[in-house]
């Protein structure tokens, strides 16, 4: 059950590999796509719901260090903590900010998990990203600025750049690459079409849920106002050209199964809204 049998089965029989299964949902959180919303309808949606992230407060100092708190580490820690409260809880969805080796980590423990992530343009996504880290709720934003006083600066740190394929673990859209990308996931939605795919990833369990809002929207402001003119735009998209590769793998399937899943999402909400004695 992986998005290879997504793209090549019929929605029906993509769905039928679901009854029986009882799986936790676990969303894979790219920042700047939309995280914070299905985080919250997955809370509201699919509960008992665990967002695996890091307690500053509560986290166990790694011991190797004593000093310096490594947020590889830590996360490492929030990670075992789901595995092990899961057992007890047995939890139907979760989400994180976690690595492609702590995902590897809870699919080893975790058999029942079903992983899913979401996509976006990569030019919104890195504008997206840069005008947050330029503001308050960023915590560390007065440092940002002062490494990247533009998003010209920005784009040219290689660590800045590819962030998609970054996060998940994969280096581009070869062919070979991409089998082995689609296998750690049952779907690859887009922000972009947000709403179809959130009911299509519910409809899998039951009636389709709706998101209802957009939540940690970035405001406007004069220190993260940016000009997206053609030139930037070419500049984005050669800085991040794996992720543009990939984004138009991703998007070229969803988009050829986009009206099978409209009416996937349809006749799953007729049978549990309408009489069906």
């Amino acid at each position: 059950m992986d998005f290879s049998t997504f793209s090549a089965s019929g929605l029906n029989t993509f769905a039928h590999q679901f009854q029986g299964f009882n799986p936790v949902f676990v969303f894979h959180h790219i920042p700047k796509t939309a995280g914070s919303s299905l985080s919250r309808e997955l809370r509201l949606s699919l509960f008992p719901y665990k967002n695996i992230y890091i307690d500053y407060n509560k986290a166990q100092k790694p011991k190797y260090d004593g000093h310096l708190r490594s947020t590889k580490v830590l996360m490492r820690q929030s990670v075992k903590a789901f595995i092990d409260e899961n057992e007890i809880k047995r939890f139907r969805s979760a989400s994180g900010h976690f690595s492609k080796a702590d995902m590897d980590i809870i699919k080893a423990h975790t058999p029942h998990a079903a992983f899913f992530t979401f996509l976006r343009d990569p030019v919104s996504r890195t504008v997206s990203a840069y005008r947050y880290s330029c503001t308050p709720t960023h915590p560390p934003y007065k440092q940002f600025m002062a490494q990247y006083p533009s998003i010209e600066a920005y784009l040219e740190n290689p660590k800045e750049q590819n962030r998609m394929c970054r996060v998940i673990g994969c280096n581009g859209a070869t062919e070979a690459t991409l089998e082995t990308v689609f296998k750690r996931y049952f779907f690859m939605g887009l922000v972009e079409d947000l709403t179809l795919h959130f009911e299509f990833i519910t409809g899998l369990l039951g009636c389709p849920k709706t998101i209802s809002t957009r939540d940690n929207v970035t405001a406007p402001s004069k220190i993260n106002d940016i000009s997206l003119t053609p030139e930037l735009i070419s500049r984005i998209e050669q800085t991040n050209s794996k992720d543009m590769e990939l984004y138009s793998a991703v998007q070229k399937m969803v988009t050829d199964k986009r009206a099978e899943m409209v009416d996937f999402v349809a006749h799953r909400r007729d049978f549990y809204t309408n009489d069906r004695g």
